[in-house]
């Protein structure tokens, strides 16, 4: 995982008005990796219960989660070669 915010970080996503909770957003990203990092799939349902507990906005106001990742190589813990997939191959936010 290279970062994950989640909030409102900006006008055009479910808000067209500046209502003045712009730029709330807390920093989950130690949550988001222990989520998806070493797994060769993940999903990220929004809302969730980890990152409500982080809510930096107004109740109000729609949130939502924006992440950034890369995947890599896996390794196998023994030496079979049927081992060997990505650890991070898709984050869906619903």
């Amino acid at each position: 995982m290279l970062y994950a915010e989640y909030g409102r970080m900006r006008i055009g996503r479910c808000v067209e008005d500046g209502l003045g909770f712009l730029g709330c957003s807390s920093n989950v990203l130690s949550l988001a990796d222990r989520k998806c990092s070493g797994r060769r799939s993940c999903t990220i349902s929004i809302p969730d219960k980890d990152f409500d507990a982080t809510r930096p906005c107004n109740k109000e106001v729609k949130v939502y989660l924006e992440a950034g990742y890369v995947c890599k190589r896996g390794t196998c813990p023994s030496a079979r070669a049927e081992c060997g997939g990505f650890l991070l191959t898709t984050i869906s936010c619903r």
